[in-house]
């Protein structure tokens, strides 16, 4: 599932270098041919973090230390029998099991870490899915949004604290400052109508509605059109 077609044109050149090594050839002329041009450039160069394409190159030179070895670019998908007969084997060897131990080719970096993250994503998911607190916060954000982390550490510190209050309710509206003790009460100080909540600032009180058809385009939100806005959208609100 992580192997890129890069590698598996690799493997089979080293496959065939291989073969022919297990075949112990001298004095030969050896000609492989190969439709993936990226191939031919990454065997030339001299330095290399793949293990994969040092065990080529290894082998390569072993084969070629007593034999003539050439590499030919083929076009593909022109006609060539060759070439058509080996994209046929492949598609073959493609649907069926694997043999041994997983990974049977070496993987990239950016591929394992790919799937680190995506795991780390999955998992952050599943825990704020499953926690019961963090109300506020998932009222706007229904899952974990990671896209939006860089743009939010460069925002100016008085952007980033009412952006967070905002978030989370821990800021200086009512709700909360009844929480810590620090009000009498919950309710609205703009329209007495309702709990002084981050939600109810944005989406419901009558104090803001020309901010919100302004930014938003809306006198009122619910839930769901709430859970819709970008905290990009809240932040220029």
């Amino acid at each position: 599932n992580y192997i890129s077609d890069f590698q598996a044109e690799q493997f089979a050149i080293a496959e065939c270098v291989r073969i022919c090594l297990t075949l112990n050839l001298r004095n030969k002329n050896i000609l492989i041919c190969t439709d993936c041009v990226s191939v031919l450039q990454n065997l030339k160069t001299y330095e290399t973090q793949s293990s994969l394409t040092l065990d080529c190159h290894n082998k390569l030179n072993l084969l070629a230390s007593n034999n003539c070895v050439n590499l030919l670019w083929s076009p593909g998908h022109c006609g060539i029998y060759g070439n058509e007969y080996a994209d046929h084997l492949a598609k073959l060897g493609s649907k069926r099991a694997p043999m041994g131990a997983p990974p049977f080719i070496p993987l990239y970096k950016n591929i394992l870490k790919y799937k680190i993250d995506q795991w780390g994503f999955q998992q952050h998911c599943d825990y704020w899915n499953s926690d019961s607190s963090c109300q506020n916060s998932k009222l706007l954000m229904k899952k974990p949004q990671n896209e939006i982390h860089k743009w939010i550490i460069n925002l100016r510190r008085p952007q980033l604290r009412s952006l967070i209050g905002i978030i989370t309710g821990h800021c200086s509206l009512k709700d909360h400052l009844f929480t810590i003790r620090l009000s009498a009460d919950r309710l609205c100080r703009f329209c007495e109508a309702d709990t002084e909540t981050a939600y109810h600032i944005v989406c419901l009180c009558s104090k803001f509605t020309p901010q919100r058809l302004q930014c938003l385009q809306k006198s009122y939100l619910n839930a769901d059109e709430y859970a819709d806005i970008t905290v990009k959208a809240i932040n220029n609100s």
